[in-house]
């Protein structure tokens, strides 16, 4: 996983963590779904145009239209239930991505294969390991994803999609997640706990790819008497992988209050592009 000590090092490179993400088209491309028929096809095709939608045009309306009601999205590092599956429901799941779904050609792409589609009546199901690709293809993210669907009268909306981590690549070094390496970040991560130390913390258990947890650390960090806008950029970036966007638009403004000059991942800046609030403009 990535390691990173100061906020101006986050600027540079987290953006590309958890990318689902060159121009979209409406469909899937390099014949993606070219081995599917019919309805399966259909289906396939329009999950990966409301993915790209959104995280290569912007377009967060077509993106949140997948979704169902009451559906969960599920962030995990294997593909069985695991003690630290992070379930985020749609009403925390979009105001997030509200916030990180404004970057047009944002220089990454996405792209699927080994597409599976099970259609059952009015149940569906599509797996597909998906390749996300940052900027000059610096940095690469493995997963795969399960997505269980079910037809309305308007259309199919995904109920749950479980999306686990299988490795990244980083300058052409690649780190698959096997069993070994989630015992040794974990190990990591017991002994920085141990430590007692918040900023070593919030890395080992953003290595160990724990958000929660690591979201927890990173305001530990901030509640130190030396805190600074290094750890202020920290608990924004994690809160907003956490999906707690509300936490993170608070902490990148304490951190750009304490360092004007602090860089920030680039979907932050959304956070200053807002008007300020009704009750800010009574003061």
């Amino acid at each position: 996983m990535m390691r990173f000590t100061t906020s101006r090092r986050i600027g540079h490179a987290l953006g590309c963590l958890l990318l689902a993400l060159s121009a979209s088209t409406a469909t899937a491309r390099d014949d993606e779904t070219h081995h599917l028929d019919g309805e399966a096809r259909q289906i396939a095709d329009w999950l990966i145009a409301c993915q790209r939608a959104g995280w290569e045009d912007g377009d967060i309306e077509t993106y949140l239209g997948q979704w169902h009601a009451d559906a969960v999205l599920v962030l995990a590092r294997t593909e069985e239930p695991g003690a630290y599956d992070q379930h985020i429901p749609l009403e925390r799941l979009e105001p997030t991505r509200r916030l990180r779904m404004t970057e047009v050609n944002n220089g990454t792409t996405l792209s699927f294969s080994d597409i599976r589609v099970q259609v059952d009546g009015d149940d569906a199901v599509v797996n597909w390991r998906a390749v996300t690709t940052g900027p000059d293809a610096v940095f690469r993210e493995l997963m795969r994803e399960r997505y269980t669907l079910k037809r309305a009268e308007e259309g199919w909306h995904v109920l749950e999609n479980r999306a686990w981590f299988l490795g990244i690549e980083q300058r052409g070094a690649k780190t698959m997640f096997t069993e070994q390496h989630w015992a040794r970040v974990d190990a990591a991560a017991q002994e920085a706990t141990l430590a007692n130390e918040p900023r070593k913390l919030r890395v080992a258990l953003l290595d160990a790819y724990r958000f929660p947890e690591a979201h927890a650390a990173a305001i530990e960090a901030t509640e130190l008497g030396n805190a600074d806008a290094d750890d202020w950029a920290w608990r924004g970036f994690l809160a907003v992988i956490a999906s707690d966007a509300g936490d993170a638009r608070d902490a990148f403004i304490r951190a750009r209050e304490l360092d004007p000059e602090i860089a920030l991942p680039p979907y932050a800046k959304n956070v200053f592009a807002q008007p300020p609030a009704e009750a800010d403009l009574d003061e």
